[in-house]
């Protein structure tokens, strides 16, 4: 950390986005954490792991769908289908596949969790 940056505990107020990428040798689980609004790449805390990078992601449509309790994959994956179901009712394409957003510290009674899945659609 450079010597004039402090350190500076954030809330969990914003998502949490998990992704697995899998093939027949590896798998690899990336995990994006998001800032306020507040911060630019500027004024983000500065990473203490050399592994985290800050990136801005481009701005883009998504569908999305909220839930409650455990995201765990077969829900994720269900809850996934049905939007994916009704965005192609109303003729809307998908442009890259689900993926998972959670909001709220692993204590968090199940009854009280949000979490959403997401797809990114084709701009018309």
């Amino acid at each position: 950390m450079p010597t004039n940056a402090t350190a500076e505990e954030l809330a969990m107020t914003a998502p949490v986005k998990t992704g697995i990428k899998a093939n027949r040798t590896e798998t690899s689980v990336t995990i994006a954490f998001y800032l306020p609004a507040a911060y630019t790449l500027e004024t983000a805390p500065v990473p203490t792991d050399s592994s985290v990078r800050l990136v801005t992601e481009p701005k883009r449509t998504l569908g999305i769908v909220s839930f409650s309790w455990y995201a765990t994959r077969r829900r994720t994956e269900r809850v996934a289908a049905d939007l994916g179901d009704t965005l192609a009712e109303h003729g809307i394409i998908p442009a890259k596949s689900p993926f998972l957003f959670r909001y709220d510290p692993p204590l968090t009674p199940p009854f009280l969790r949000t979490n959403e899945v997401a797809i990114e659609i084709e701009e018309r």
